[in-house]
């Protein structure tokens, strides 16, 4: 889940998703407005890309 948002992400950013000490997961796209009112049970971000998708590719 979401622990943080920093600004405020609307329908359609970009944005980079970090881990807790703050390294680069993955980049996406938001699929609504992330504020306060997003159920948690919503998908909120489009993966772009991420640190998994080089490994994927290489099967």
């Amino acid at each position: 889940g979401i622990v943080n948002v920093q600004g405020s992400p609307g329908k359609n950013d970009y944005l980079l998703v970090l881990n807790q000490l703050g390294e680069c997961l993955g980049f996406g796209r938001a699929l609504a407005s992330l504020d306060s009112q997003t159920k948690s049970s919503q998908v909120a971000i489009k993966n772009i890309s991420d640190i998994g998708d080089f490994l994927r590719r290489e099967r």
